[in-house]
């Protein structure tokens, strides 16, 4: 995609982005209108009841700036990020959706920029899909993706394809109880790994913890002694309490690491070496 393209794409984005903005507070205004036009019409109605109802279109109208505004950046903050992995990927088809339950644009172009930074030679995910495809587009020599869901192991599998991407090993684990550290956990069976040496990187995408916030902690005492001296961590997630947690505890067991979190979409914690 070249510059100008990206450029043209961005600029489209923001102006439907303001139009968007502009025709949500005319709603506002129309309905609030046409509200008091109507108690106009009742003997009932008070002079104090229409201003109350004019300070709440207000009010509504800055609510509704605000929230956009809000939106609205963040949508263009990951437009960018996705425009940039683009330019930065030598990608073979397209990406699929990213957002939602996928990783951000903002977190994939962080993870290339990682890769290329410290040339990991083993990467190890937990959880599989576009963070797969761009792993492997940003340089690393093997990776190994951790995925409990066949069906979505399956959509991976024809993404590999697709990209002509042939230096991931998928390893359909499925969640079961495990015993950790005198605690119960819904994890991945153990049992399906591979007897990881030296893992170089470590990204942490899975399993799903939107209902358990230890749902991802089991990461920690069964991966972090497989981790080489050098190796970086990622946590996606992090604006979430369990995964903030987890950021936290391997930073305090790796202390030649540094822990920074970024305000990403959904949160990013990255565990590098100092």
């Amino acid at each position: 995609m070249s510059t100008d393209a990206s450029s043209l794409i961005l600029k489209t984005v923001l102006t439907l982005v303001l139009v968007s903005i502009l025709v949500n507070i005319w709603e506002t205004r129309r309905k609030g209108i046409a509200l008091i036009n109507s108690n106009k019409k009742s003997t009932k109605t008070t002079k104090k009841s229409n201003e109350k109802i004019i300070k709440t279109i207000k009010d509504s109208e800055v609510k509704i700036a605000t929230v956009l505004e809000k939106r609205s950046k963040q949508d263009f903050r990951q437009l960018e990020a996705l425009v940039s992995l683009h330019e930065m990927l030598d990608l073979k088809a397209a990406l699929p959706p990213t957002r939602g339950w996928a990783a951000s644009p903002d977190l994939l172009l962080t993870l290339t920029s990682l890769v290329r930074k410290y040339k990991p030679k083993l990467v190890v995910e937990l959880g599989s899909g576009a963070s797969t495809i761009v792993l492997s587009r940003a340089g690393a020599v093997e990776i190994v993706a951790i995925e409990h869901d066949l069906e979505y192991l399956k959509n991976t599998q024809e993404l590999l394809a697709e990209h002509q991407v042939s230096n991931v090993k998928l390893i359909h684990a499925p969640l079961i109880q495990k015993e950790i550290l005198e605690e119960s956990f819904m994890w991945y069976d153990s049992s399906k790994l591979q007897d990881f040496k030296e893992i170089d990187f470590l990204f942490i995408d899975g399993p799903p913890g939107s209902k358990d916030d230890a749902a991802r902690f089991p990461a920690l005492p069964v991966l972090g002694s497989k981790l080489s001296k050098k190796a970086v961590v990622v946590i996606d997630d992090t604006k979430r309490s369990g995964e903030k947690a987890l950021a936290e505890s391997f930073a305090n067991a790796l202390p030649n690491h540094k822990l920074r979190f970024l305000d990403h979409e959904k949160g990013t914690a990255i565990i590098e070496p100092l």
